[in-house]
């Protein structure tokens, strides 16, 4: 008989889990407290700014605060490491970008993870075409002068970057690869220290983003020559693209896009992505997105996942050709 009895109390606790585990993955009431937002940044970045604000205006469309939880170290992969621990319940979410999230597969041996089975690709928000600059005492005004330059004084042009394996320095030997030129590279620790020495005239070009050099253009410092992608700057019309110019290889731009723990219900899926879209809309994130040096990606999650398959051969195939590796 309590052999009997203990077999129906367990049947009935198999059932109550179930039941639990049934409301758990239908969030009819998500969300009802606060959500973290990771970046996989130090704060004050620029990559920062625009997530703090993402936050900001994500939070008021859900009704819930978003907190901002900021990681450091190792290109980004701290921080995605820490929401791919995270339980997959809508509550913690990836500001993530290229970097962390598909370069380092190709310059940490081994990876530390596998995007998209670790992930949950929640969003694309934005990419970040970069502009080749050339000090106004180049002998070169335009990308054709500067190939035509390259190719008859090989060996004699510079360009900087941050570093090695940095979107700068791809961008760069993406070049040199496109127009069969010999160009130097010259790495630095640090987009500031580069930023310097070409604003001295100690290295001729560098890959940089529009923001932080539109001064330096106005100014006469520098000549914009070339964009890294094939769509335009809205900021920068002016400025025309390698595509248009005859150099469709180079295509790189830096991206940004929200992620979710892996195992994340479809559900909660399904409520962020609205949400993520009206703040998308909002004044203060166009603002800051699009008429601060990015175009739109505006990717909903299948969209977001083919991008990420297309952009992973792309990126291993340019980072193993440089030689770029992180340890």
């Amino acid at each position: 008989m309590l052999a009997k009895t203990m077999r129906l109390l367990a049947t009935a606790g198999a059932g109550a889990l179930l039941a639990v585990s049934s409301v758990s993955a239908q969030p009819e009431n998500y969300p009802s407290r606060p959500i973290t937002m990771v970046i996989p940044f130090p704060a004050g970045g620029v990559t920062d700014g625009s997530a703090r604000l993402m936050a900001k205006v994500l939070g008021d469309k859900l009704g819930q605060p978003i907190v901002i939880e900021n990681y450091g170290g190792a290109s980004g992969v701290i921080g995605a490491q820490a929401v791919l621990k995270a339980k997959p319940d809508g509550y913690t979410i990836l500001y993530g970008t290229s970097g962390p999230m598909v370069a380092v597969q190709a310059m940490m041996k081994p990876p530390p993870y596998d995007t998209l089975k670790s992930f949950v690709p929640l969003y694309g928000l934005t990419e970040t075409p970069m502009v080749l600059v050339a000090t106004t005492s180049s002998p070169y005004r335009t990308l054709a002068e500067l190939i035509d330059y390259a190719r008859k004084n090989p060996g004699k042009v510079n360009f900087g970057s941050p570093g090695l394996g940095t979107s700068p320095h791809l961008a760069g030997e993406l070049l040199k690869s496109a127009a069969n030129i010999d160009m130097v590279h010259v790495p630095y620790k640090g987009t500031a220290a580069a930023s310097a020495d070409l604003l001295g005239g100690n290295i001729q070009l560098m890959f940089d983003y529009a923001q932080p050099i539109a001064g330096h253009v106005a100014t006469g410092k520098l000549r914009p020559l070339v964009l890294s992608t094939s769509k335009r700057l809205a900021v920068a019309p002016d400025i025309p693209t390698a595509t248009e110019l005859g150099y469709p290889q180079v295509n790189l731009a830096p991206w940004t896009g929200l992620f979710l723990p892996i195992g994340t219900p479809q559900a909660i899926v399904d409520k962020l992505v609205p949400a993520v879209e009206a703040a998308l809309k909002d004044p203060l994130v166009v603002d800051n997105f699009y008429k601060g040096g990015n175009n739109a990606l505006n990717m909903p999650p299948d969209k977001f996942r083919k991008f990420i398959e297309s952009e992973t051969p792309k990126w291993r195939s340019l980072i193993e050709k440089s030689g770029a590796v992180l340890n």
